[in-house]
């Protein structure tokens, strides 16, 4: 009797667990919406005075393989005195560690850049933001950076 009842509470307790990891697991987007995304970000970059970023930029800037991730959207500074920057990425492998890394090294190397004498870029830097939801990353550098994440959450939500 005993016996049955420490087997019924291990099943419940596995159950309670397995229950507990699908709720605390991280929504997965279908698709980034690229374009959508695009249109929100496109007027804000120009204004800034940025470049949409391709491939070989993400590469540049980033050391990420575009083959390697699914969708994603970057805008960058075209002056290199400038600091404003919007990356947008999804994931198709599941190593969202390594991007954010990634992306926090980008980071470093712009702050170390601009450290002792760009104190209004290294103030944007500091007040960067790098976001994952589910499987997709936000990264933005701009005066406009709450507004930007803002943007990103409901748009990611939404889809």
């Amino acid at each position: 009797m005993i016996k049955k009842l420490n087997a019924a509470k291990a099943i419940l307790i596995i159950l309670l667990a397995v229950l507990l990891f699908f709720i605390g697991r991280p929504e997965v987007t279908k698709q980034l919406p690229a374009e959508m995304l695009q249109a929100l970000y496109e007027q804000d970059a120009q204004a800034a005075d940025m470049v949409q970023g391709d491939t070989q930029a993400l590469m540049r800037l980033y050391g990420i393989d575009a083959d390697d991730i699914g969708a994603f959207l970057l805008y960058y500074p075209k002056a290199s005195t400038d600091v404003d920057e919007l990356l947008i990425l999804q994931t198709k492998d599941g190593k969202m560690g390594t991007y954010t890394a990634l992306v926090k090294e980008r980071l470093a190397t712009q702050k170390t850049a601009f450290d002792g004498y760009g104190m209004e870029q290294s103030g944007l830097l500091e007040k960067s933001k790098v976001v994952v939801y589910g499987d997709c990353l936000f990264f933005g550098v701009s005066d406009q950076v709450g507004l930007w994440k803002e943007r990103f959450l409901s748009a990611i939500k939404k889809s």
